[in-house]
C-alpha cells in the first residue's frame, strides 16, 4: 500500500480514528478534531474524508442501529513506520543521521531519553 496518497485532512481524521482503543463515530471524530486540531469542519467534508479514507483501504466501517463507526483497516505500527520512512527519505535524503542531527538542533533531549537511544543504537551494532 502506497501511504503517501493520503492527504492532509484525511491524515487528521485518520489520526482520530487510528487513536480510538474502538470503533469511533462520525460525532467523536468531530469532537476530537475540533478539540486537538482545532478544526471545526463540517459534517459532510469529514464524512467525505471517512469515504475517501475507506476507498483507499485505510479504514473500515461498520454500523450500529443508526450510527456508523469507524476503524483503522491497516496496522498502525506499518503504517507509522513507512510515514517515518518516507518522511526520511523526502527531507533527509534517505539519512537518519542528519534526521537525529536536526532533530537534535531543534529540541534538546532529555537524559532518560539520550540513554535510551544509545542503547537502541548499541543494540543496532550488534
Amino acid at each position: 500500500m502506497l501511504f503517501s496518497d493520503i492527504t492532509d485532512c484525511e491524515m487528521l481524521v485518520f489520526r482520530c480514528i487510528q487513536e480510538s482503543k474502538e470503533p469511533i463515530s462520525l460525532v467523536r471524530i468531530m469532537d476530537i478534531l475540533e478539540e486537538k486540531y482545532q478544526k471545526d469542519w463540517k459534517r459532510s467534508t469529514v464524512c467525505t474524508f471517512i469515504a475517501h479514507l475507506i476507498e483507499k483501504g485505510y479504514v473500515t466501517g461498520t454500523r450500529s442501529g443508526r450510527t456508523f463507526y469507524y476503524s483503522s483497516a491497516i496496522n498502525n505500527k506499518k503504517f507509522t513506520e513507512e510515514q517515518t520512512r518516507q518522511f526520511i527519505d523526502f527531507w533527509f535524503g534517505g539519512s537518519v543521521s542528519e534526521l537525529m542531527s536536526a532533530a537534535l538542533t531543534v529540541k534538546k533531549v532529555p537524559k532518560k531519553d539520550s540513554a535510551a537511544l544509545l542503547e537502541q543504537l548499541r543494540e543496532l551494532e550488534k
